[in-house]
């Protein structure tokens, strides 16, 4: 899901980093532009001496970058990346960052997305956010390699249990292969993690819909509502108070939350 044709960024601190990210686009992709705050890698002592103008310079394109990838330019952004890789090669981040361009730009490139990320790994084995821009590399290419991208996918969320994007990307990689009782377990550990997260709780609705658990659907979909979420979740409302035969309340479109 590319920055600019979805949502705005938000943010949330790990480990004293500051990551920002795109919030997801409802029932759709399994994808995440990540824009992550630049970070020494000190795990293995690979930072180059840039020297004070050089790291500002470095920190500087990240930032750039950033925005730029924001407003949807990634040909620009990638070249802003790349930039600051060049001054500053051990920063995971920018290697991370740079692969999110590469894979959702107008034409994907895998094959270099996919070096980029591991290149971040290799770097820094302990950054979640590295092993889960390998994990939409892989699960974005052949089926063939799925099932690595859901080993990866876990390897990140077992970094970082707590984060609650990697138990919404489980959660929807589940949803997608048909695992519906897992998809709910990571999509109500999300919605556990960040209660004020409204696409958390739409994708729970629907996955809950598609089980037939009607009740329990219409509640979570009217709370994703009323937490100011997207018009699929409306939509599937609606659908849901069709099915249970609430006709009236889905003429008025759901209605005020209960």
């Amino acid at each position: 899901a590319c920055i600019s044709k979805h949502r705005a960024l938000g943010s949330f601190s790990s480990c004293g980093m500051s990551w920002n990210f795109s919030r997801w686009p409802s029932f759709c992709s399994v994808s995440l532009c990540l824009a992550i705050s630049p970070t020494r890698c000190t795990e293995r002592g690979a930072e180059v001496s840039a020297g004070p103008q050089g790291e500002d310079l470095a920190a500087e394109h990240f930032h750039h970058g950033n925005r730029l990838l924001q407003s949807g330019n990634y040909a620009a952004a990638e070249a802003e990346y790349r930039a600051a890789a060049s001054i500053r090669p051990s920063d995971p981040a920018f290697h991370v960052n740079l692969a999110a361009v590469l894979l959702h730009g107008e034409a994907a490139r895998s094959a270099e997305a996919e070096f980029a990320s591991r290149t971040a790994i290799s770097l820094q084995p302990s950054m979640a956010r590295a092993h889960y821009s390998l994990a939409q590399v892989l699960m974005h290419g052949s089926s063939n390699r799925h099932k690595e991208g859901y080993r990866r996918l876990a390897r990140a969320l077992a970094l970082e249990p707590s984060d609650p994007d990697l138990c919404l990307g489980m959660g929807r990689i589940a949803l997608q292969q048909g695992k519906l009782d897992s998809a709910v377990e990571h999509l109500h550990q999300a919605v556990m993690l960040r209660p004020s997260h409204a696409q958390s709780r739409d994708q729970l609705g629907y996955t809950l819909s598609k089980m037939e658990r009607l009740e329990e659907s219409r509640v979570w979909l009217e709370s994703a509502v009323e937490r100011g979420s997207t018009y699929n979740a409306v939509a599937k409302l609606i659908e849901v108070l069709l099915w249970q035969g609430d006709t009236g309340e889905a003429r008025r479109g759901g209605g005020p939350p209960r």
